[in-house]
Protein backbone atom coordinates (compact mmCIF):
# COMPACT_ATOMS: atom_id res chain seq x y z
CA UNK A 1 0.00 0.00 0.00
CA UNK A 2 1.33 3.08 -0.84
CA UNK A 3 2.36 6.02 1.49
CA UNK A 4 -0.23 8.27 0.44
CA UNK A 5 -3.06 5.92 0.56
CA UNK A 6 -2.04 4.39 3.87
CA UNK A 7 -1.80 7.87 5.02
CA UNK A 8 -5.43 8.55 3.71
CA UNK A 9 -6.55 6.03 4.94
CA UNK A 10 -5.76 6.51 8.58
CA UNK A 11 -6.54 9.88 8.44
CA UNK A 12 -9.72 9.37 7.69
CA UNK A 13 -10.79 6.63 9.46
CA UNK A 14 -9.07 8.65 12.44
CA UNK A 15 -11.78 11.55 11.94
CA UNK A 16 -14.36 8.75 12.07
CA UNK A 17 -12.93 7.57 15.15
CA UNK A 18 -12.58 11.08 16.82
CA UNK A 19 -16.31 11.42 15.79
CA UNK A 20 -17.55 9.23 18.77
CA UNK A 21 -16.93 11.61 21.31
CA UNK A 22 -19.35 14.16 19.69
CA UNK A 23 -21.92 11.64 19.90
CA UNK A 24 -21.08 10.39 23.71
CA UNK A 25 -20.68 14.29 24.88
CA UNK A 26 -24.01 15.64 24.42
CA UNK A 27 -25.33 12.85 26.53
CA UNK A 28 -22.92 12.47 29.36
CA UNK A 29 -22.84 15.89 30.09
CA UNK A 30 -26.71 16.09 30.49
CA UNK A 31 -26.62 12.65 32.69
CA UNK A 32 -23.39 13.83 34.71
CA UNK A 33 -22.33 16.80 36.60
CA UNK A 34 -19.07 17.98 36.26
CA UNK A 35 -18.21 16.85 39.66
CA UNK A 36 -19.44 13.41 38.70
CA UNK A 37 -16.99 13.64 35.82
CA UNK A 38 -14.37 15.05 37.41
CA UNK A 39 -14.14 12.18 39.80
CA UNK A 40 -13.38 9.94 36.96
CA UNK A 41 -10.98 11.77 35.24
CA UNK A 42 -8.64 12.00 38.61
CA UNK A 43 -9.00 8.11 38.27
CA UNK A 44 -8.01 8.32 34.67
CA UNK A 45 -4.84 9.40 36.09
CA UNK A 46 -3.95 6.98 37.99
CA UNK A 47 -4.85 4.38 34.91
CA UNK A 48 -2.50 6.35 32.80
CA UNK A 49 0.32 6.99 35.03
CA UNK A 50 0.54 3.31 35.41
CA UNK A 51 0.63 2.23 31.63
CA UNK A 52 4.27 3.34 31.12
CA UNK A 53 5.37 0.93 34.18
CA UNK A 54 2.63 -2.04 33.17
CA UNK A 55 4.85 -3.55 30.25
CA UNK A 56 7.62 -1.24 30.41
CA UNK A 57 6.78 -0.22 27.08
CA UNK A 58 8.24 -3.37 25.81
CA UNK A 59 5.89 -3.41 22.94
CA UNK A 60 7.64 -0.33 21.42
CA UNK A 61 10.61 -2.53 20.88
CA UNK A 62 8.54 -4.93 18.87
CA UNK A 63 7.49 -2.31 16.35
CA UNK A 64 11.40 -1.24 15.59
CA UNK A 65 12.63 -5.00 16.02
CA UNK A 66 10.50 -6.48 13.58
CA UNK A 67 11.77 -5.25 10.55
CA UNK A 68 15.47 -6.69 12.08
CA UNK A 69 14.03 -9.93 12.64
CA UNK A 70 15.19 -12.50 10.29
CA UNK A 71 12.81 -15.04 10.47
CA UNK A 72 9.50 -16.08 12.43
CA UNK A 73 11.04 -17.82 15.31
CA UNK A 74 13.15 -14.48 16.20
CA UNK A 75 10.10 -12.53 15.92
CA UNK A 76 8.21 -15.33 18.68
CA UNK A 77 10.96 -14.78 21.06
CA UNK A 78 10.64 -11.34 20.75
CA UNK A 79 6.47 -11.19 21.00
CA UNK A 80 6.86 -13.86 24.03
CA UNK A 81 9.68 -11.59 25.70
CA UNK A 82 7.30 -8.57 25.95
CA UNK A 83 4.06 -10.55 26.98
CA UNK A 84 6.66 -11.95 29.88
CA UNK A 85 7.42 -8.44 30.92
CA UNK A 86 3.69 -7.53 31.13
CA UNK A 87 2.76 -10.16 33.03
CA UNK A 88 5.53 -9.81 35.79
CA UNK A 89 5.14 -6.14 36.10
CA UNK A 90 0.94 -6.54 36.02
CA UNK A 91 1.84 -8.75 39.13
CA UNK A 92 3.76 -6.69 41.30
CA UNK A 93 1.03 -3.95 40.19
CA UNK A 94 -1.67 -5.87 41.55
CA UNK A 95 0.23 -6.57 44.59
CA UNK A 96 0.56 -2.81 44.87
CA UNK A 97 -2.80 -2.30 44.44
CA UNK A 98 -4.18 -4.81 47.45
CA UNK A 99 -1.89 -2.65 49.47
CA UNK A 100 -2.97 0.33 48.34
CA UNK A 101 -6.67 -0.97 48.84
CA UNK A 102 -5.83 -2.04 52.85
CA UNK A 103 -4.38 1.81 53.05
CA UNK A 104 -6.79 4.09 51.08
CA UNK A 105 -10.63 3.93 52.34
CA UNK A 106 -11.71 6.62 49.63
CA UNK A 107 -11.85 4.46 46.95
CA UNK A 108 -13.76 1.24 46.38
CA UNK A 109 -11.09 -1.88 46.45
CA UNK A 110 -11.60 -3.43 43.01
CA UNK A 111 -11.14 0.28 41.58
CA UNK A 112 -6.94 -0.18 42.60
CA UNK A 113 -7.14 -3.90 42.29
CA UNK A 114 -8.59 -4.22 38.85
CA UNK A 115 -6.37 -0.98 37.32
CA UNK A 116 -3.60 -3.31 37.14
CA UNK A 117 -5.03 -5.70 34.80
CA UNK A 118 -6.94 -2.90 32.22
CA UNK A 119 -3.65 -1.30 31.79
CA UNK A 120 -1.94 -4.68 31.07
CA UNK A 121 -4.75 -6.04 28.49
CA UNK A 122 -4.58 -2.59 26.97
CA UNK A 123 -0.73 -3.11 26.78
CA UNK A 124 -1.68 -6.67 24.98
CA UNK A 125 -3.51 -4.95 22.69
CA UNK A 126 -1.37 -2.54 21.45
CA UNK A 127 0.83 -5.43 20.83
CA UNK A 128 -1.60 -6.48 17.97
CA UNK A 129 -2.21 -3.17 16.71
CA UNK A 130 1.30 -2.57 15.86
CA UNK A 131 1.56 -6.20 14.26
CA UNK A 132 -1.29 -4.63 12.41
CA UNK A 133 0.61 -1.31 11.93
CA UNK A 134 3.94 -2.60 10.70
CA UNK A 135 1.91 -4.59 8.31
CA UNK A 136 0.07 -1.84 6.78
CA UNK A 137 -3.05 -3.66 7.82
CA UNK A 138 -5.46 -0.61 7.31
CA UNK A 139 -8.32 -2.35 7.88
CA UNK A 140 -8.04 -4.50 10.30
CA UNK A 141 -6.41 -2.14 12.42
CA UNK A 142 -9.50 0.20 11.95
CA UNK A 143 -11.81 -2.41 12.55
CA UNK A 144 -10.54 -3.18 16.19
CA UNK A 145 -10.19 0.44 17.08
CA UNK A 146 -13.43 1.25 16.05
CA UNK A 147 -14.63 -2.21 18.48
CA UNK A 148 -12.72 -0.99 21.29
CA UNK A 149 -14.20 2.84 21.03
CA UNK A 150 -18.00 1.49 20.46
CA UNK A 151 -17.51 -0.86 23.52
CA UNK A 152 -15.90 1.70 25.72
CA UNK A 153 -18.48 4.24 24.79
CA UNK A 154 -21.65 2.42 24.50
CA UNK A 155 -21.04 1.04 28.02
CA UNK A 156 -20.97 4.03 29.66
CA UNK A 157 -23.72 5.35 28.06
CA UNK A 158 -26.67 2.25 29.01
CA UNK A 159 -24.77 2.04 32.82
CA UNK A 160 -25.61 5.71 33.07
CA UNK A 161 -28.47 6.36 30.88
CA UNK A 162 -30.36 3.21 31.66
CA UNK A 163 -29.06 1.73 34.58
CA UNK A 164 -28.33 5.52 36.59
CA UNK A 165 -24.80 4.59 37.32
CA UNK A 166 -22.28 7.26 39.31
CA UNK A 167 -18.98 8.18 37.73
CA UNK A 168 -18.01 4.23 37.99
CA UNK A 169 -19.64 3.45 34.85
CA UNK A 170 -16.26 4.78 33.04
CA UNK A 171 -14.69 2.22 34.95
CA UNK A 172 -16.91 -0.44 33.82
CA UNK A 173 -16.20 0.73 30.31
CA UNK A 174 -12.66 0.66 30.11
CA UNK A 175 -12.95 -3.15 32.11
CA UNK A 176 -15.09 -4.20 29.35
CA UNK A 177 -13.52 -2.68 26.42
CA UNK A 178 -10.06 -3.96 26.85
CA UNK A 179 -10.92 -6.78 28.31
CA UNK A 180 -12.89 -7.77 24.92
CA UNK A 181 -10.00 -6.63 22.55
CA UNK A 182 -7.32 -8.39 25.08
CA UNK A 183 -9.00 -11.90 24.96
CA UNK A 184 -8.96 -11.24 20.98
CA UNK A 185 -5.64 -10.32 20.87
CA UNK A 186 -4.11 -12.79 22.74
CA UNK A 187 -6.49 -15.56 20.14
CA UNK A 188 -4.70 -13.92 17.07
CA UNK A 189 -1.18 -13.49 18.88
CA UNK A 190 -0.79 -17.40 19.89
CA UNK A 191 -2.16 -18.36 16.25
CA UNK A 192 0.66 -16.10 14.66
CA UNK A 193 3.39 -16.72 17.04
CA UNK A 194 4.83 -19.30 18.84
CA UNK A 195 4.49 -18.04 22.60
CA UNK A 196 7.11 -19.24 25.16
CA UNK A 197 6.91 -17.08 28.32
CA UNK A 198 9.32 -16.77 30.65
CA UNK A 199 11.88 -17.55 28.18
CA UNK A 200 14.23 -14.76 28.33
CA UNK A 201 17.43 -13.86 25.66
CA UNK A 202 19.59 -12.09 27.40
CA UNK A 203 21.00 -9.87 24.29
CA UNK A 204 17.63 -9.55 23.11
CA UNK A 205 16.74 -8.05 26.26
CA UNK A 206 18.95 -5.45 25.90
CA UNK A 207 18.01 -4.44 22.83
CA UNK A 208 14.60 -4.11 23.79
CA UNK A 209 15.38 -2.05 27.15
CA UNK A 210 17.87 0.15 25.09
CA UNK A 211 14.83 1.11 22.78
CA UNK A 212 12.06 0.47 25.05
CA UNK A 213 12.88 1.78 28.73
CA UNK A 214 13.26 5.71 27.61
CA UNK A 215 9.57 5.07 26.36
CA UNK A 216 8.58 5.03 30.37
CA UNK A 217 10.30 8.63 30.86
CA UNK A 218 8.35 9.38 27.70
CA UNK A 219 5.22 8.42 28.48
CA UNK A 220 5.28 9.74 31.59
CA UNK A 221 5.98 13.47 30.67
CA UNK A 222 3.18 13.37 28.33
CA UNK A 223 0.99 11.52 30.77
CA UNK A 224 2.07 14.49 33.36
CA UNK A 225 1.60 16.84 30.43
CA UNK A 226 -1.79 15.90 29.50
CA UNK A 227 -3.01 14.90 33.05
CA UNK A 228 -0.75 16.44 36.02
CA UNK A 229 -2.93 19.89 35.38
CA UNK A 230 -6.08 17.99 36.86
CA UNK A 231 -4.35 17.38 39.63
CA UNK A 232 -3.04 21.13 40.28
CA UNK A 233 -7.14 21.73 39.61
CA UNK A 234 -8.42 19.70 41.88
CA UNK A 235 -6.09 21.14 44.55
CA UNK A 236 -6.44 24.85 43.46
CA UNK A 237 -9.92 25.00 42.60
CA UNK A 238 -12.28 21.71 42.85
CA UNK A 239 -13.38 18.49 41.46
CA UNK A 240 -16.36 20.20 39.59
CA UNK A 241 -13.22 21.94 37.40
CA UNK A 242 -11.46 18.85 36.35
CA UNK A 243 -14.94 17.59 35.28
CA UNK A 244 -15.25 20.73 32.57
CA UNK A 245 -11.47 20.49 32.02
CA UNK A 246 -12.09 16.98 31.19
CA UNK A 247 -14.70 17.90 27.94
CA UNK A 248 -12.47 20.23 26.72
CA UNK A 249 -9.80 18.13 26.48
CA UNK A 250 -11.97 14.78 25.42
CA UNK A 251 -13.27 17.74 22.55
CA UNK A 252 -9.98 18.31 21.42
CA UNK A 253 -8.99 15.35 20.71
CA UNK A 254 -9.90 14.93 17.30
CA UNK A 255 -6.97 17.24 16.63
CA UNK A 256 -4.35 14.30 18.21
CA UNK A 257 -6.59 11.11 16.81
CA UNK A 258 -5.46 12.68 13.20
CA UNK A 259 -2.19 13.49 14.81
CA UNK A 260 -2.36 9.67 15.74
CA UNK A 261 -3.38 8.72 12.49
CA UNK A 262 -0.39 10.05 10.10
CA UNK A 263 1.97 8.97 12.97
CA UNK A 264 1.02 5.37 12.21
CA UNK A 265 0.68 5.50 8.54
CA UNK A 266 4.67 7.31 8.51
CA UNK A 267 6.25 5.18 11.16
CA UNK A 268 6.58 1.50 9.42
CA UNK A 269 7.74 3.61 6.18
CA UNK A 270 10.29 4.98 7.58
CA UNK A 271 11.36 2.56 9.76
CA UNK A 272 11.94 0.42 6.65
CA UNK A 273 13.61 2.99 4.77
CA UNK A 274 15.93 3.90 7.35
CA UNK A 275 16.41 0.46 8.11
CA UNK A 276 17.92 -0.43 4.38
CA UNK A 277 19.53 2.54 4.15
CA UNK A 278 17.30 3.69 1.56
CA UNK A 279 17.15 6.94 -0.19
CA UNK A 280 13.86 7.04 0.01
CA UNK A 281 14.45 8.81 2.92
CA UNK A 282 14.49 12.12 0.83
CA UNK A 283 10.46 12.28 -0.19
CA UNK A 284 9.45 11.06 2.95
CA UNK A 285 10.56 14.27 4.46
CA UNK A 286 8.85 15.88 1.55
CA UNK A 287 5.48 14.34 2.99
CA UNK A 288 6.29 14.79 6.83
CA UNK A 289 7.01 18.75 6.04
CA UNK A 290 3.38 18.41 3.94
CA UNK A 291 1.52 16.46 6.76
CA UNK A 292 2.62 18.63 9.19
CA UNK A 293 1.43 21.88 6.90
CA UNK A 294 -2.06 19.64 6.74
CA UNK A 295 -2.07 18.72 10.43
CA UNK A 296 -2.11 22.68 10.59
CA UNK A 297 -4.53 23.40 8.50
CA UNK A 298 -7.54 20.71 9.98
CA UNK A 299 -6.23 22.44 13.67
CA UNK A 300 -7.36 25.67 12.34
CA UNK A 301 -10.69 23.88 10.81
CA UNK A 302 -11.76 21.92 13.34
CA UNK A 303 -11.10 24.41 16.47
CA UNK A 304 -13.00 27.00 14.42
CA UNK A 305 -15.88 24.53 13.52
CA UNK A 306 -16.51 22.51 17.05
CA UNK A 307 -15.92 26.22 18.70
CA UNK A 308 -19.12 27.39 16.40
CA UNK A 309 -21.53 24.25 17.70
CA UNK A 310 -19.95 24.32 21.22
CA UNK A 311 -23.34 25.57 23.00
CA UNK A 312 -25.24 22.43 20.98
CA UNK A 313 -23.23 19.64 21.96
CA UNK A 314 -22.18 19.96 25.77
CA UNK A 315 -24.46 20.97 28.23
CA UNK A 316 -24.51 24.55 29.57
CA UNK A 317 -22.59 24.17 32.25
CA UNK A 318 -19.55 23.11 30.79
CA UNK A 319 -19.79 25.95 28.36
CA UNK A 320 -16.68 27.30 30.23
CA UNK A 321 -14.46 24.51 28.47
CA UNK A 322 -14.63 25.99 25.25
CA UNK A 323 -11.43 27.91 25.32
CA UNK A 324 -9.91 24.72 26.70
CA UNK A 325 -10.97 23.08 24.13
CA UNK A 326 -8.97 25.82 21.40
CA UNK A 327 -5.81 25.71 23.67
CA UNK A 328 -5.67 21.53 23.74
CA UNK A 329 -6.35 21.48 19.85
CA UNK A 330 -3.21 23.56 19.43
CA UNK A 331 -1.26 21.63 22.06
CA UNK A 332 -2.17 18.43 20.06
CA UNK A 333 -1.11 19.69 16.79
CA UNK A 334 2.76 20.41 18.58
CA UNK A 335 2.36 16.80 19.94
CA UNK A 336 1.91 15.88 16.44
CA UNK A 337 5.04 17.01 15.02
CA UNK A 338 6.75 15.81 18.33
CA UNK A 339 5.71 12.20 17.30
CA UNK A 340 6.96 12.85 13.75
CA UNK A 341 10.58 13.69 15.17
CA UNK A 342 10.24 10.76 17.22
CA UNK A 343 10.18 8.68 14.21
CA UNK A 344 13.60 9.43 13.63
CA UNK A 345 14.93 9.63 17.12
CA UNK A 346 13.69 5.99 18.11
CA UNK A 347 15.16 4.67 14.44
CA UNK A 348 18.51 6.36 15.27
CA UNK A 349 18.83 5.09 18.76
CA UNK A 350 18.89 8.94 20.02
CA UNK A 351 15.96 7.79 22.60
CA UNK A 352 18.03 9.21 25.76
CA UNK A 353 16.29 12.51 24.45
CA UNK A 354 12.93 10.68 26.30
CA UNK A 355 14.67 11.35 29.46
CA UNK A 356 14.05 14.94 29.15
CA UNK A 357 10.38 14.38 28.44
CA UNK A 358 9.75 14.29 32.54
CA UNK A 359 11.50 17.21 33.88
CA UNK A 360 10.09 19.68 30.98
CA UNK A 361 6.73 17.98 32.03
CA UNK A 362 7.46 18.71 35.55
CA UNK A 363 8.86 22.43 35.11
CA UNK A 364 6.77 23.88 31.89
CA UNK A 365 3.49 22.08 32.86
CA UNK A 366 3.27 21.31 36.25
CA UNK A 367 5.48 24.38 37.39
CA UNK A 368 4.04 26.63 35.07
CA UNK A 369 0.09 25.73 35.25
CA UNK A 370 0.42 26.26 39.13
CA UNK A 371 0.65 30.37 38.86
CA UNK A 372 -1.32 30.46 35.29
CA UNK A 373 -4.03 28.75 36.92
CA UNK A 374 -3.84 31.02 39.63
CA UNK A 375 -3.72 33.86 36.92
CA UNK A 376 -6.58 32.92 34.40
CA UNK A 377 -8.27 29.96 36.20
CA UNK A 378 -9.34 27.05 34.58
CA UNK A 379 -7.56 27.58 31.07
CA UNK A 380 -4.62 28.20 32.66
CA UNK A 381 -4.39 24.71 32.68
CA UNK A 382 -4.77 24.51 29.18
CA UNK A 383 -2.11 27.11 28.24
CA UNK A 384 0.39 25.16 30.61
CA UNK A 385 -0.17 21.95 28.22
CA UNK A 386 0.36 24.43 25.46
CA UNK A 387 3.50 25.80 26.18
CA UNK A 388 4.70 22.28 27.83
CA UNK A 389 4.30 20.38 24.15
CA UNK A 390 5.79 23.65 22.38
CA UNK A 391 9.22 22.88 24.48
CA UNK A 392 9.20 19.29 23.87
CA UNK A 393 8.77 19.84 20.19
CA UNK A 394 11.46 22.03 19.81
CA UNK A 395 13.76 20.14 21.79
CA UNK A 396 13.11 16.65 19.88
CA UNK A 397 13.73 18.70 16.28
CA UNK A 398 16.77 20.33 18.07
CA UNK A 399 18.48 16.62 18.51
CA UNK A 400 17.30 15.18 15.01
CA UNK A 401 18.66 18.31 13.49
CA UNK A 402 22.14 17.06 12.75
CA UNK A 403 20.97 13.79 10.87
CA UNK A 404 17.67 15.76 9.05
CA UNK A 405 19.92 18.30 7.68
CA UNK A 406 22.11 15.91 5.52
CA UNK A 407 18.82 14.69 3.85
CA UNK A 408 17.22 18.36 3.43
CA UNK A 409 20.62 19.23 1.42
CA UNK A 410 20.13 16.86 -0.77
CA UNK A 411 16.39 17.49 -1.06
CA UNK A 412 14.94 18.16 -4.75
CA UNK A 413 11.93 19.57 -4.43
CA UNK A 414 10.82 19.89 -7.98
Amino acid sequence: MSLLKLSGGYTVYGIIISSIPFLFIPVITQLLSPEQLGKFALYQTGFMLLIPFIGLEFYRSYEVLYFKCDNSIETSKLVSMVLSITIITCAFAVILGIVGAFLNHDIEPYLLITLPFIVAFNNTYNLLLTYYKNTKNLRLYFYFEMLKNLLNYSTVILLVAVLYFDWEAFFYGLFFSNLVVFLIAVKIIRKKYNIILFSMDSVLIEKMKKISVPFIFFILGGVLVETGDRLLVEYLLSTEAVGILLVGVTLASGVRVVGNSLTKAFSPTIYEALNDKSNSVNYLLKYIILYISLLAVFTLIYSSVVGMIYPYIVDEKYLQSLEIMRWMSYAFFLRGCKQLALIFLTQLEKTFVLNYDIVIALVTNIGLSYFLIQEYGLNGAAIGSFFSFFVTTFLYIFFMRNEISVYFNNLNWK
